[in-house]
């Protein structure tokens, strides 16, 4: 090619040149396509749908509404990191309305497209009714309620502990506070049922030998006043009381306490644990009020370094969608950090026992709540992880009040 540039310019090496301008323009312009046109192929690729059913309307949306929201956040952390295989995530929410039913066909619907995992559902009941459905193949359901007690092995996960676990955290903390006299006061809901089989088994533990029950008392979840369980509970005389009901429940319970003219320490769980929740029932808190879970959203938790700096993350990313970084809002995020994991490690059109199979050897991962390992066969992979935190009226904030498991660390 060199000779043919230099030698004088005749009409058949002139017709030579002229190849060779066309072939190296045509290598040039090839070059420019495969470098431009490849990333943008990439980005356009299809987003990978991951499913949520949560509870957006009924009973349950004071919870699912702000989980829904978070999502948001949490696509836009995922999809910075790589999202899944190279594809951009859309998480799509599908509203259970609260109920079991409606949970049940949105997961039939689920099973027919071949889905090998979802996250959800949110409330107890409807994570009962769906475990039969996914028992023998899947897909893989990562249930949103603490208070389900899913089959070892099984396809469903569950997020924090068991009822019991979180149980002995509870007591372990009051009886570390000096308690010896616990009402409990529970709706009866799913939820506050599995609460209340929790704690039964808690008391009967050689650990609370020393606490009493002076109380168990239950309401219908539709109750508006509850003077006549207040007024019980006021002549039991209990040191601390427990209640597990959430939402509406919840408020009516701390109403009838605070009208009753009882200002003991309440223990109650983190579905409770929003500020707004907090400014909602402001005129009728205790001044000692506590809640068990998990530590995402407590500034200052004793937890290792790891999990802190997930809850930095959680923190950057809610606050960017202009979030809370509280309760609800953060209800999920470990669960998806979970199994999105899971879902980036499994071929890209996994199977839902190539999903489940991955999830039960995951160890040694951090969250924001907790350092997860779910190599013991048990479905939240992280037991005895919860911590008491308690609200701090004077700075509107929750602050932690114990160490993973419940010693209080006041």
């Amino acid at each position: 090619m060199l000779e043919v540039l230099l030698s004088p310019i005749t009409k058949e090496r002139g017709r030579a040149l002229l190849r060779i301008i066309r072939n190296a323009a045509a290598f040039l312009l090839a070059a420019a396509v495969v470098f431009v046109v490849a990333p943008v192929e990439a980005q356009q690729r299809a987003p990978y749908e991951l499913t949520a059913i949560l509870s957006e309307s009924g009973p349950g949306a004071f919870v699912g509404q702000a989980a829904g929201k978070s999502m948001v956040a949490m696509e836009s952390y995922i999809n910075s990191t790589g999202g899944i295989h190279g594809r951009p995530v859309k998480i799509t929410v599908l509203d259970d309305q609260s109920s079991p039913q409606v949970a049940v066909q949105l997961v039939n619907g689920l099973i027919a497209q071949k889905r090998p995992a979802f996250i959800g559902p949110m409330l107890t009941a409807s994570c009962e009714a769906v475990i039969p459905l996914i028992s023998k193949t899947g897909p893989v359901a990562y249930c949103v309620s603490p208070f389900v007690n899913p089959p070892r092995g099984g396809y469903m996960f569950m997020q924090q502990g068991s009822p019991l676990d979180l149980a002995i955290t509870g007591l372990r903390f009051l009886k570390g506070r000096g308690a010896k006299r616990i009402a409990v006061l529970n709706a009866t809901d799913a939820s506050s049922q599995a609460a209340d089989n929790g704690f039964e088994q808690a008391f009967g533990l050689k650990e609370f030998s020393s606490l009493q029950q002076v109380l168990h008392m239950r309401f219908s979840p539709s109750d508006i006043t509850l003077t006549a369980q207040a007024s019980q509970i006021k002549a039991a005389n209990p040191d601390a009381i427990v209640t597990w009901s959430v939402g509406a429940p919840f408020a009516a319970t701390l109403r009838a306490l605070h009208d009753a003219g009882i200002n003991v320490p309440v223990l109650s769980n983190s579905v409770n644990e929003t500020a707004e929740q907090m400014q909602q029932v402001a005129d009728v808190l205790p001044r000692d009020i506590n809640f068990v879970g998990g530590a995402s959203w407590v500034v200052g938790a004793h937890e290792p370094p790891a999990v802190i700096k997930q809850q930095e993350i959680l923190r950057k990313y809610l606050s960017a969608a202009g979030l809370p970084t509280n309760g609800a809002y953060a209800a999920t995020w470990d669960i998806e950090l979970v199994l999105i994991d899971a879902l980036r490690h499994v071929p890209e059109n996994p199977s839902a026992l190539q999903v489940h199979d991955y999830l039960t050897h995951i160890f040694n991962f951090p969250g924001t709540n907790v350092i997860y390992d779910f190599r013991f066969g048990q479905q939240s992979g992280a037991l005895q992880s919860s911590i008491v935190s308690r609200w701090d009226a004077a700075h509107a904030r929750f602050v932690p009040a114990s160490y993973p498991g419940g010693r209080p660390a006041e």
